[in-house]
């Protein structure tokens, strides 16, 4: 699909692992990744069933020219992706996650990671990301859409508040304070 700004929304590709993780990393505050950071999230990415899979990714692109990410999935495949993830990660850099708490589950659709690249942003284009998860949860017929954010990222709160979705508790994630937000289905607008 495009729209009259010249921005389409595809499934992700294999090929696009690197961007991905750029934009994963980015979604947690870490804009300028070290090599291996960039490395072992590309490798992530690279993979069919893992947290940040190009399975479960979209790519927001403008005029052919990659601008976003949206990673979502439902909270029923949650469990199994984390444990195939931090398997991996502990594996390949020693760290540990399995203890940190649990980001979605079944019954919620999950948010995972949402990005959009800093030449394009105020353009809409998370807003049309963010409601492209929304749909597909709609879609999948699933009750609940769920995300983490930032306490500090007024910017993404105030978004995400715009859609209705509100401040459901706290979780740590991988080692980080986060709120949980969520959206009820019935509450979404058709």
């Amino acid at each position: 699909m495009e729209d009259k700004l010249g921005l389409t929304i595809r499934k992700a590709y294999i090929d696009d692992a690197d961007f991905l993780a750029r934009r994963v990393l980015d979604a947690v505050g870490i804009t300028e990744p070290s090599a291996e950071e960039l490395s072992q999230v590309s490798h992530l990415c690279s993979l069919d069933y893992t947290l940040f899979s190009w399975r479960n990714s979209m790519i927001a692109e403008v005029e052919g020219e990659r601008a976003g990410v949206l990673v979502s999935y439902p909270g029923t495949e949650y469990a199994a992706m984390r444990h195939n993830t931090f398997m991996i990660v502990k594996a390949e850099s020693g760290k540990d996650f399995f203890g940190m708490d649990m980001e979605t589950e079944p019954g919620e659709y999950y948010i995972d990671s949402l990005s959009v690249v800093e030449g394009f942003r105020k353009r809409g284009i998370g807003r049309q990301l963010l409601q492209l998860g929304i749909d597909e949860a709609r879609r999948l017929g699933i009750e609940k859409v769920t995300l983490a954010c930032e306490p500090h990222n007024e910017k993404a709160f105030a978004m995400y508040s715009s859609f209705g979705f509100v401040r459901e508790g706290d979780v740590n994630l991988y080692g980080d304070g986060y709120w949980k937000m969520a959206l009820k289905v019935q509450e979404l607008q058709k």
